[in-house]
């Protein structure tokens, strides 16, 4: 097995591959596609990654779930995901594009924020809630916010 922050990229292979700049891996990693970015650095983990735009990335944060835009995805509006202890891409702990991520936080850690990101990760917002965890919040009862006019 390899070590974290490297790959070995087919199973005859007997040397491990570094993952690129500002990655990382979890021990064991077999493929490329497994490499992400670390905390305070954005892109595609397989290729490397730059450093955030200061503020725009803050550590206080702990990624349970990312939806990815690209289509179609995992979590349609009545998919299991949302009210399972199912776990996807486990190994992606730091946001990362184009992949759907749902951690075991998702249903275990409370929630007293939430920061929802549209697109980009530039393009964020933050909300004051009170839940046992995501996975509590997402499958309860209906929530309207007057302050998201929406």
């Amino acid at each position: 097995y390899c070590e974290a922050g490297k790959y070995q990229n087919a199973i005859s292979a007997s040397a491990c591959t570094m993952c690129a700049a500002n990655t990382t891996s979890s021990v064991g990693s077999t493929a490329v596609s497994a490499c992400a970015c670390i905390l305070g650095y954005l892109g595609n983990g397989s290729v490397g990654c730059a450093a955030c735009a200061p503020g725009k990335f803050l550590s206080r944060w702990t990624l349970v779930l990312q939806i990815s835009p690209v289509q179609p995805g995992s979590f349609y509006y009545d998919s299991p995901l949302w009210s399972n202890d199912e776990i996807l891409n486990a190994q992606y702990t730091n946001p990362v594009s184009g992949i759907d991520v749902k951690l075991p936080a998702y249903s275990t850690l409370p929630l007293n924020r939430v920061r929802m990101c549209v697109g980009t990760l530039d393009r964020c917002y933050e909300l004051s809630v009170e839940a046992d965890s995501a996975k509590n919040l997402f499958t309860g009862a209906f929530q309207r916010r007057a302050d998201m006019d929406q």
